[in-house]
Parts: structure tokens; C-alpha cells; sequence
């Protein structure tokens, strides 16, 4: 099968937001890969998690690719895949 991105972002379209800084409540259960943070200050990926609906989280950066978004709940931080958190909050 042939690796063609375009046909990828179609099947699966990604939302242009959330951004940086947007604060939601999350209405259903969303995927998360928790990152970690090393002695160095560099961010690792911990584990594969999922994050409550209620929870409220922060939108604070790009991600691990143009999928994922970097979110914040607390003092801790995810990456999401973008495409779970359309119509995922309230």
C-alpha cells in the first residue's frame, strides 16, 4: 500500500485547533501518552493513558508530529492525538 500522507489527513482529518493556551473540560474519555520529564530537562514518552471526561487540561504546544497537540493537566503533560479532542470538550 502506498504511503500517501494526503490520502492519510483525509481519512482522518485533523482539526486546526485546539492551540496553544486554549482551556478545556473534557466531555468523553480521550487517549494520552504521558511524558516525563529526564534530569536533563528533556521530555521522554512514559506511558499510554487515558484522561477522564471532566478533566481540565491546557492546550501547550505542538506535539510529536502534526497529529498531536501537547497538553497540560496540573503539573503534569500528554500528548493527544488532535483528532480526539474535536468535539471532545465543553
Amino acid at each position: 500500500m502506498p504511503n500517501d500522507t494526503s490520502m492519510n489527513r483525509r481519512a482522518l482529518p485533523i482539526p486546526d485547533r485546539p492551540l496553544s493556551g486554549d482551556h478545556l473540560k473534557l466531555a468523553r474519555r480521550v487517549n494520552a501518552v504521558h511524558l516525563e520529564e529526564k534530569s536533563d530537562g528533556n521530555l521522554k514518552m512514559g506511558l499510554l493513558t487515558q484522561l477522564a471526561p471532566g478533566t481540565d487540561l491546557e492546550t501547550c504546544g505542538e506535539g510529536c508530529n502534526h497529529r498531536t497537540v501537547r497538553v497540560r493537566v496540573g503539573q503534569e503533560s500528554y500528548f493527544v492525538f488532535r483528532q480526539d479532542l474535536a468535539g471532545s470538550f465543553h
